[in-house]
């Protein structure tokens, strides 16, 4: 099993060349949509920071991977209050964009006239529209502030009839339909750009927005003049939603691979499906699937089970046990990686959801929520258990989906009990153990077992956390070198469940960003001009003519690092940017 957890290894002294493919991926992503594989996506947002003087009452509606929010935001200024607030889960696998669209503005109307009902009424919007601002999380390309298509599904989602269109219109048709069309979307935006948004009211020095949760994805503030691709001239600054977990510039694993041609739209987001919490838990299911067809880990589980003669087996049905990945979270992988008990009995019990076991009632007393259903604790489902991530190879259909999804709860409490950690694995238990073979002789899951899992999901949240560093690397070196040279301070707003809800996720990030900025400007003093270009583009059989350049790096000065947790920004950045796109009235003299 080293060999596989070996393979997540990554020294960030690596940094220097592939920050210098990220910088020229950001490059001609600024230049054209023609580059494929080669550019990030580089969205124009035609939007900048707030200048100060936005005031009024905003709708803001928040679509991410896993759930729909809706908000009515005051502001005045600077001053920017939630003043109600709501949010649901949603299926990824609602099969239509009629179905999906429906839904979002069937949640609208619920929201409008149930949470918001003494503060939003239809008779006050009979000569105006009431505003909002639509946090679109999936790759689009942005026309304007308020239109934009969308490029391809992430986060599994599979709705037919968007790809290609422009979802403010579809989000307005499906509004119409049910008779909110005095509810206007004026402002089109990113969960990392309303994270941007609405972190710079509060710090002059956020320049950068950083999302890591279900998906991965960054915002920074680049000059308009070098935003080759938007034809229409504008002075000053705009935020770049970069999209960057289309970026295919880090070592990829065997499982990474695996997980690439398993997605539903595969091949794209790659480095989103290397860091992110929708896909790290698929790697783990991966890894561990490996590591039991080669008999080095949980051998005792797979000679019980399957006998030598299923071993190796590459088809077998029975190996599915880590396939679909809905018994494993982020959440899940934190609290194992964090597990500094003796008796790692955390790690443990995740470890027997995923093979599809009943936890120990020697180890665990799991408090059934389900008691209403009837539903004994022993046939659970870890879906219930431990809900997140959906599976992949196992996707329902969206009735049935729905249904699950509205009626999940949080995860059920479990108290751990103060047994003896060796009774369990020990072949001196007086009780018969659900850990035990059949023969009595052995236990079907050792310490060690539990061990290397954990040692797995360690290193494979250290390779997400380096990956990310280097990444944000890229991001300062193309501020501090190219777009505001005299920027001494670099604040970065962090977002997601990841960077804020894993425990030191955020704090190893900052360190490892420091390290790799460290080692880049180290480097870029010592090279000389002919050294920038990173190798792999070097050749012309690699990379066309047309987009051979070379990116050479001024020498810069190393600017102080912060990551800044930030707070649930897509709401508050949805309205405060659809208050952007609001004309400012004259005062009543110039009128």
């Amino acid at each position: 099993m080293d060999a596989i957890i070996n393979s997540y290894d990554f020294d960030v002294s690596q940094a220097t060349e592939i920050v210098k493919k990220f910088l020229l991926a950001m490059d001609l992503g600024l230049s054209s949509d023609d580059h494929g594989a080669d550019s990030l996506p580089q969205v124009p947002t035609f939007a900048d920071l707030p200048h100060g003087d936005e005031k009024g009452k905003f709708f803001a509606l928040d679509f991410g991977g896993s759930g729909i929010q809706c908000f009515i935001v005051d502001i005045d200024h600077k001053q920017v209050k939630v003043t109600h607030n709501a949010k649901k889960r949603i299926a990824s696998s609602i099969p239509t964009g009629q179905q999906l669209f429906g839904t979002l503005a069937e949640y609208v109307k619920e929201f409008i006239e149930e949470d918001a009902k003494d503060s939003i009424s239809k008779d006050d919007y009979t000569q105006n529209p009431l505003l909002g601002g639509f946090s679109f999380s999936f790759p689009i390309q942005q026309d304007d502030i308020h239109k934009g298509t969308l490029l391809y599904w992430g986060k599994e989602f599979i709705a037919s009839g968007v790809v290609g269109q422009d979802v403010i219109q579809l989000l307005h048709e499906s509004l119409d339909q049910i008779g909110l069309n005095w509810i206007r979307m004026c402002a089109l935006c990113n969960d990392s750009v309303c994270t941007l948004v609405t972190e710079a009211l509060q710090d002059e020095d956020i320049c950068i927005s950083l999302v890591l949760g279900t998906g991965a994805n960054a915002c920074y503030r680049e000059k308009s003049a070098d935003v080759k691709k938007v034809t229409m001239k504008r002075n000053g600054f705009m935020a770049i939603n970069t999209e960057m977990g289309a970026f295919t510039g880090f070592p990829r694993t065997v499982e990474d691979d695996i997980i690439l041609s398993k997605t539903i739209i595969k091949g794209v987001q790659t480095f989103e499906k290397q860091i992110s919490g929708r896909y790290i838990p698929l790697i783990v299911c991966e890894c561990m699937e490996r590591g039991m067809r080669e008999r080095v880990i949980l051998k005792n589980w797979v000679q019980e089970k399957f006998g030598k003669e299923s071993v190796g087996k590459q088809n077998d049905k029975e190996w599915q046990y880590f396939q679909d990945g809905r018994h494993l979270t982020a959440a899940a992988m934190s609290k194992i990686r964090d597990d500094k008990s003796n008796d790692l009995n955390i790690a443990l019990t995740y470890l027997n959801l995923c093979l599809g076991q009943k936890p120990s009632m020697h180890l665990l007393n799991i408090h059934d929520t389900n008691q209403s259903r009837n539903i004994p604790p022993s046939s659970l489902s870890p879906l219930s258990l431990f809900p997140g991530v959906l599976p992949l190879n196992s996707i329902n259909s969206y009735s049935q989906q729905q249904s699950e999804t509205d009626t999940l709860q949080s995860p059920s409490p479990v108290q751990i009990h103060t047994r003896q950690y060796t009774n369990f694995f020990s072949q001196e238990s007086p009780e018969t153990s659900p850990n035990q073979s059949a023969s009595g002789d052995n236990p079907l899951i050792t310490f060690e077992d539990v061990q290397i899992f954990q040692r797995l999901i360690q290193k494979i949240m250290e390779r997400s956390e380096k990956y990310l560093a280097v990444a944000l690397t890229g991001l300062i070196v193309r501020i501090v070198a190219f777009v505001d040279p005299n920027r001494r301070n670099i604040h970065v707003a962090a977002g997601g469940s990841l960077l804020n809800g894993s425990s030191d996720f955020r704090e190893h990030v900052e360190a490892y960003t420091k390290q790799a900025l460290q080692i880049v400007h180290t480097n870029v003093c010592r090279e000389k001009p002919s050294e920038l270009l990173p190798q792999t583009f070097q050749s012309e059989t690699k990379l066309e003519l047309k987009h051979q350049k070379q990116i050479q790096i001024p020498q810069f000065i190393l600017p102080e690092i912060k990551l800044i947790p930030s707070r649930d920004g897509s709401g508050l950045g949805a309205g405060i940017i659809a208050s952007m796109s609001v004309p400012v009235p004259a005062p009543e003299s110039q009128v």
